[in-house]
């Protein structure tokens, strides 16, 4: 039973009454709370603010550089695109007689106007081709009409080619590549002006990620020292977002990457790269930064909560307190003993909680090291069966070398034995027969005319050894290089087929690698051959070009051609061309068609 208070302890009752003792607990302990939950936000809440907000705009940073590389690579597709018209041989072997007065101009754009036209349709994104002279005249057109201020004519002896500004024609946005088209002497010829639809770089490639409706992509490039926006998806942008989008693709014209943050939108810049074109995305702040502001609101949230709690946790604790100002020392000491059992039993509650989380976080990390050793025992397994493969491939290139050796070798021995046994015989034999027809008596006229023409087919006989022991191993490669055998190797096909042969070389030196001439000659005598035997063909250009440090031979013929998807794999002649490319570092590229002619281009390192 408590006992009655002390006469020390009525004053102080009567001198503050139980209610207002406890108001003045209950809004100490509130602000003291409140004021540890204010320091543990600044301390927390704020730096996660910035690293979350620096994460948000390093991901659309990161948007806006893979959105840079696509546009890039597109760019660069457009110039391939018209590098390969200027390849095509038999307009620049024509457009070459134009200049030198063997063909007038309306027949070669006659002869090339269809040729360029089934070139523009071989691409959708191409809408239309014009050829300039070397002048700078149009010489033939298809396509829409490209206008003289988007014309650009690569400088002389250069072998680039140039892009200009992007124009509109007939509704759509092109860019005009301009691309050299050179002659037999590397002299220029023409330019070939292609136009490109930007359509497909639009609809594909700049569209904003995401769902928000107010983000846009741009493309500028600097139009008389002014930033000009030619491209913005999914919509024009609106006046409010422009100034702010003029100054990040200024700062991508200018070569730098980074984020602009204003009052409600972020954008990011970077330039594209190998062009004059800057990119600017732009993201609605409060998007961007939504996911942000929900976990920090639900950071907030739960720390309110806790707060709430707490002080509706202390006021049902106030409330009894304040009706006994004066308690017995029995009954307060009974009061923190109860308290210390609860609070001790919650801490061996939580330590068994914590004891049984470690538990289970030392199972996840035994577990992440299992995974992660079996990753390392198949990552072994993968980098074996690699090596394995890699061995493979030696054996199969080295194989491949013994092979083309063996071939070289038995010709070289044929090509020996016919030359010089062969050879040696025959002429032996024919001095036999001269000596035979000049021993006979007078009166045998009869047989010493079949000695005559016996001695002659000995000759026919000689001639044609020769002949094949020269295709079986080339002297003039030895002594002359590859121009002069290739030219011999010309002159024995067309004297003995019908067909139009037209040789072109340039600026090929005569002492490059004996490996690489061999097997461009090689190619050369292969492609020949067939073209002679199987193609129906009424023209074969052959062609030898130096571009920089590469050698390109390239044969093309106007014959029946063929089915790449089956001919090649059971041609033998086909395979040892590539398997020499293979061995040298160098590429083989067959194209045809049946009805198309066939066009092989091989091309390796000097």
């Amino acid at each position: 039973m408590p006992l009655p208070p002390s006469d020390a302890e009525v004053p102080c009752a009567a001198a503050l009454p139980p209610g207002r003792l406890g108001r003045r607990l209950f809004l100490y302990f509130a602000a003291t709370l409140l004021a540890l939950a204010v320091g543990v936000a600044m301390a927390t809440i704020v730096p996660l603010l910035g690293r979350l907000t620096r994460s948000e705009q390093a991901g659309l940073a990161h948007v806006a550089e893979t959105k840079a590389l696509a546009v890039g690579e597109w760019y660069r597709r457009a110039e391939d695109l018209a590098r390969q018209i200027t390849s095509r041989t038999q307009i620049r072997d024509v457009l070459e007689d134009v200049y030198a007065g063997r063909v007038s101009r309306e027949r070669f754009a006659a002869y090339a106007g269809p040729r360029l036209a089934d070139a523009m349709k071989r691409s959708a994104d191409v809408v239309g081709i014009t050829r300039l002279s070397r002048d700078g005249e149009p010489v033939v057109s298809c396509g829409e009409a490209i206008p003289k201020n988007a014309w650009r004519i690569p400088p002389a002896g250069s072998g680039k080619v140039l892009v200009s500004a992007p124009v509109t024609l007939s509704g759509k946005r092109c860019i005009v590549v301009g691309a050299p088209v050179t002659g037999r002497d590397g002299s220029r010829l023409a330019t070939d002006l292609v136009a490109v639809d930007t359509a497909q770089l639009a609809e594909k490639i700049l569209q904003p990620p995401g769902e928000d409706p107010a983000a846009r992509l741009a493309l500028a490039l600097r139009d008389k020292g002014a930033v000009r926006t030619f491209l913005a998806e999914p919509k024009p942008i609106p006046e409010a977002l422009a100034p702010a989008m003029d100054k990040g693709l200024g700062e991508a014209l200018s070569g730098r990457v980074g984020i602009l943050a204003a009052t409600d939108t972020v954008i990011a810049y970077t330039p594209v790269a190998d062009t004059d074109w800057g990119l600017a995305l732009s993201a609605d702040s409060r998007l961007l930064y939504a996911p942000v502001r929900a976990e920090l609101a639900a950071m907030l949230a739960s720390t309110a909560g806790v707060y709430a709690l707490c002080l509706i946790g202390f006021g049902i604790l106030l409330r009894p307190l304040t009706g006994r100002i004066l308690l017995e020392a029995r009954e307060l000491s009974a009061m923190v003993a109860d308290r210390t059992r609860r609070l001790t039993g919650e801490l061996s509650a939580r330590k068994e909680a914590e004891k049984a989380l470690q538990e289970a976080r030392d199972g996840l990390e035994r577990r992440v090291a299992e995974r992660t050793r079996r990753l390392a025992e198949a990552n072994a397994e993968l980098l074996a069966l690699h090596e394995r493969l890699e061995g493979e491939v030696e054996e199969r290139k080295a194989l491949s070398r013994e092979l083309i050796n063996l071939l070289e070798g038995v010709r070289l021995d044929i090509s020996r034995d016919l030359h010089d046994h062969t050879g040696q015989l025959l002429t032996t034999l024919r001095l036999t027969l001269n000596a035979a027809a000049r021993d006979l008596p007078g009166d045998a006229e009869a047989c010493r005319d079949q000695l005559v023409a016996a001695g002659q087919k000995v000759d026919q006989v000689q001639t044609e050894i020769k002949a094949l022991a020269r295709g079986l191993r080339p002297d003039t490669l030895d002594y002359f290089g590859l121009v002069p055998s290739l030219a011999a190797l010309i002159d024995e096909q067309q004297a003995a087929s019908t067909l139009a042969f037209h040789f072109f070389h340039n600026e090929i030196p005569a002492d490059f690698d004996r490996d690489k001439a061999l097997a461009l000659y090689r190619i050369a005598q292969e492609a020949l051959s067939n073209t002679i035997r199987h193609a129906k063909a009424a023209n074969v250009h052959l062609s030898l070009v130096r571009r920089e440090d590469r050698i390109t031979l390239s044969v093309e013929d106007d014959g029946a051609g063929f089915d790449t998807a089956t001919r090649p794999a059971t041609s033998l002649g086909l395979t040892l061309m590539r398997e020499r490319m293979v061995q040298l570092g160098g590429t083989l590229l067959v194209e045809s068609a049946p009805g198309e002619g066939t066009h092989i281009v091989a091309e390796v390192a000097l």
